[in-house]
């Protein structure tokens, strides 16, 4: 299964996530003015400080002209009056905005709310809007500044408008520039957007792209323009220095009147459009920085002569043309994988490409899989499970297309390949899009890393131009990989020859090295002694490209982890495959007791079992706590492992055999887990009285499970159907009274109110699935501490009080699911309402969508909750 939560979490301001059409949600206006409450304040004071300096000068020269024994005009004494209402009215908003924030901050400190904000969403909603709406008449009045020219009559005259440019030139220049400065931040802003929505494969709404072209002109000319005045302003002051003109200016009032006009018409033009950026909510602060951290130093490459030679010709190589094929081959453990990801951090260090994309490809291929990895690496939108293959491949296409140089990593690439074509990379004969431009003659200069087993599989099934073999260490390589691991205590006389011969029996094999040297690390002398004895038993097990010594090596490593719990669930990671998903993890261990107590503990008691199978080697250390990644060689000797001491039996892919029900042995296994299974059928009973974990990840469409398939599984505690289509579930499943956790993922669903009876499931896990109704017999579950129906697209109905009845309910996922809450609990009502997540006293995790922020109960607190999305508004 694969996780499609894709969110950030834990910070609200990621709500203004309305710049996507795909993983950020459309955010309505009211909730945009809720977020902004305190940016509307401070932009009113601001607001308001410039009206009193407008105010003060327009007062100035209404006095000079009352001491001339002249009448103020009219709309003169009327723009007054207005701006005293106005500053008035803005200052006692101020004042009770700020009251209200303080009282709220000292009587709620503690107390939780939507989007983290202390303040009723519905007070601060008419705050900022009130804000906003003065601001905007401020702005009027303010534009109206230049009624000075009304000011004067008798010995002055009525100066004209003309006479006030001449006059407030200075002021006008400077003012343009503050403007000017505030628009290319606008600007900044709109164009990370832009690139960002272009990453994404979509396209830019032609109102952006306008505003763009506008704001470059604008700032263009402004810049021209702001130059030519400092430069004829002291030329003035030179060579005018000792002489007086009108009002003391030295320059010539129409030369002064015209660049004044120009800056006045100017900072008219930037506020125009700084004012239409507001429209588009593009706070720098929430767009997604494009260009990404480079990464560290890949831990696990050594950097040894032999892998510094092969790295420096492959990044010659990929610099010498484009649109190259090239591979890497080389036995299981050599570090093909370690070389392509510090290929990938050097290409992305050095700028060599626009952009470099990883993905793991692994024996029994799942395309989608692999499309969405490539996806995620292009910053486009996760692709939906139920997305054909062609549409996404047409989708990466695209997106491909647009970019100038392009390195996509196939790692791990078995027989019989995988059609690049299928996956949307664009080969060597198509032609680039290039926007504005007709030519025929550009190509996407798309280069391509592969890494495989076996150099034919590269040359011959992908068309691989170039092949790097990848060589076992060197001796003194090799010695040198176990002692940066060991220390200096690989040279002590106790250990020494035992670490020897240790790096002998790895046969040069990093993997095999550094697992057998983590796991030895600490141990006593007669530890090592007994790993060497291992290392020279011979091995009943076979595969292909595994020698027994690696194998005997890597189990090792297993037989020294520190406790039963960390060897299960290593085990219990092998099941899932090579990458597997941390709620996944967490649903299986969970439902087979392995975890204790809360969700929230048995997730951290994971990291923790996580992290310390990272520092065995066993997981590839990686940054990202979602999702883990096992070696394909230590998966296979896991799998063997499970498979001989008859804790599980793992089958993938056309690696079931028809048979497999019939075989004696698997009445024994405690785990049975059919992935990538295209069989046929199923068995009418399935007798394993001994299983506490089933899965079935289907990929045959028109397989169904018979009616009595669960009927001697007493002690099933795990049930995991994946892909599944069912009118219905087979009724032997209420027997399952034991079970704790149902997964029935990515699948098509009709009656499913059989679930109700299994009352000690405490995970039910339906994402990703189609089916319209949460039946009502879900709330009997009384004991369920998660519910995922996260991506449930179709599902428009939830009854009234079912959420409420899960009283212990801990973690609650809807999110791109469910959103036809009802506005208030009623007796007519036809689905669940808001106020019930109320009664969810221990909800921890929570992920919603919510159409109107209208809709939110004014006392929604959740006093446990510590991870949440909230997507507001329609999609």
């Amino acid at each position: 299964m694969s996780d499609p939560s894709s969110f950030c979490q834990n910070a609200a301001a990621n709500f203004v996530g309305n710049l996507f059409s795909g993983i950020f949600t459309l955010i309505s206006k009211p909730i945009i003015l809720v977020i902004k409450c305190d940016n509307n304040v401070d932009y009113l004071k601001n607001k308001v400080a410039e009206l009193k300096d407008e105010r003060e000068t327009v007062e100035n020269y209404a006095k000079a002209v009352e001491r001339r024994g002249e009448h103020i005009a009219q709309k003169v004494g009327n723009w007054l009056t207005r701006a005293n209402n106005c500053i008035e009215a803005a200052e006692k908003l101020v004042a009770d905005a700020a009251e209200k924030l303080v009282a709220d901050a000292e009587g709620n400190a503690k107390k939780k709310c939507f989007f983290g904000l202390r303040l009723n969403p519905k007070s601060r909603y008419q705050l900022s809007k009130n804000a906003e709406e003065n601001s905007k008449t401020i702005d009027k009045l303010n534009a109206a500044g230049n009624l000075v020219g009304n000011l004067f009559s008798g010995i002055f005259t009525l100066i004209s408008k003309p006479v006030i440019l001449v006059i407030k030139c200075d002021n006008n220049v400077d003012y343009l520039k503050n403007k000017v400065a505030e628009l290319k931040d606008k600007r900044e802003t709109a164009k990370k957007y832009a690139e960002t929505v272009e990453r994404r494969g979509e396209e830019i709404m032609p109102e952006l792209r306008n505003w763009l072209t506008r704001a470059n002109n604008c700032i263009e000319a402004a810049e021209k323009l702001v130059p030519d005045a400092a430069e004829k302003l002291v030329a003035d002051a030179e060579g005018n220095a000792k002489k007086k003109c009108f009002f003391g200016l030295c320059l010539n009032p129409k030369s002064r009147y015209q660049l004044s006009k120009k800056a006045k018409e100017n900072s008219e033009v930037i506020v125009d459009l700084v004012n239409k950026a507001r429209e588009f909510d593009l706070p720098l602060s929430q767009i997604p920085a494009l260009q990404k951290q480079v990464a560290a130093p890949v831990k696990g490459f050594e950097g040894f002569s032999s892998r510094e030679d092969v790295l420096e010709r492959i990044m010659r190589a990929l610099q010498s043309q484009s649109s190259i094929i090239i591979g890497v081959h080389g036995m299981p453990g050599m570090g093909k994988t370690m070389l392509a990801k510090e290929i990938k951090r050097k290409a992305e260090q050095d700028k060599l490409f626009d952009v470099v994309v990883m993905a793991l490809v692994s024996r029994n291929a799942d395309l989608r899989n692999v499309q969405v990895e490539i996806a995620r690496g292009l910053d486009l939108d996760l692709l939906p499970y139920g997305t054909r293959a062609e549409d996404a491949a047409e989708c990466i296409r695209g997106r491909l297309k647009k970019m100038k140089k392009v390195l996509i990593i196939l790692d791990d690439i078995w027989r019989p390949g995988i059609d690049l074509e299928e996956l949307g990379i664009p080969l060597r004969n198509e032609p680039k899009t290039i926007e504005g431009s007709s030519s025929r003659e550009e190509y996407a200069e798309c280069n391509i890393l592969l890494t495989s087993r076996d150099s034919n599989v590269l040359s011959d099934l992908m068309g691989s131009q170039q092949n790097f073999p990848l060589h076992h260490l060197k001796d003194e390589e090799a010695w040198e990989l176990l002692k940066s691991i060991v220390g200096d205590r690989a040279e002590s006389d106790d250990i020494h020859s035992a670490a020897i011969e240790i790096v002998r029996g790895c046969g040069g094999l990093p993997l095999a090295i550094t697992t057998m040297a983590m796991a030895l690390k600490n141990k006593q002398p007669y530890e090592w002694m007994d790993a060497v004895r291992i290392l020279k038993r011979p091995s009943s097990e076979n595969f292909d490209g595994i020698s027994a010594n690696v194998y005997s090596a890597i189990e090792v490593s297993y037989f020294h982890l520190e406790s039963e719990k960390l060897k299960k669930t290593f085990l219990l990671c092998c099941l899932m495959g090579h990458k597997f998903f941390l709620r996944d993890l967490l649903k299986y261990g969970v439902g087979l007791g392995l975890f204790a107590n809360t969700i929230e503990e048995a997730r951290n008691e994971v990291l923790t079992l996580i992290s310390k199978l990272r520092a065995a080697s066993l997981l590839i250390d990686d940054s990202d706590n979602n999702r883990f990644d096992m070696h394909d060689l230590i998966h296979d000797v896991a799998v063997s492992i499970t498979s001989r001491d008859r804790q599980g039996l793992l089958l993938t892919g056309d690696h079931v055999p028809k048979e497999w029900s019939d075989m004696e042995t698997r009445k024994d296994f405690k785990w049975i887990c059919l992935r990538h299974s295209n069989v046929d059928g199923l068995p009418e009973e399935l007798e394993s009285l001994h299983l506490t974990l089933f899965r079935l990840d289907n990929k045959n469409p028109s397989l169904q499970i018979p009616a009595n398939f669960f009927k001697e599984m007493p002690r099933l505690k795990v049930l995991d159907l994946t892909g599944m289509h069912m009118s219905s579930l087979p009724s032997s499943i209420c027997l399952l009274q034991n079970l704790h956790t149902l997964c029935l993922d990515q699948s098509v669903l009709g009656d499913i109110r059989t679930i109700g009876e299994l009352k000690n499931l405490e995970i039910l896990s339906l994402g990703w699935s189609e089916f319209e109704e949460l039946p009502g017999e879900i709330g009997q579950l009384t004991r369920l501490k998660l519910l995922d129906l996260s991506v449930c697209a179709k599902l428009k109905i939830i009854p009234p009080c079912v959420l409420a009845s899960m009283s212990i309910l801990e973690e609650l996922y809807l999110g791109n699911s469910f959103d036809g809450w009802e506005v208030e609990e009623n007796e007519n009502q036809r689905n669940a309402s808001l106020a019930e997540l109320k009664h969810l006293k221990k909800l921890t995790n929570l992920e919603v969508c919510i159409p109107d922020i209208q809709m939110i109960p004014k006392d929604l607190f959740f006093e446990n909750l510590k991870k949440f999305k909230i997507f507001i508004g329609q999609d």
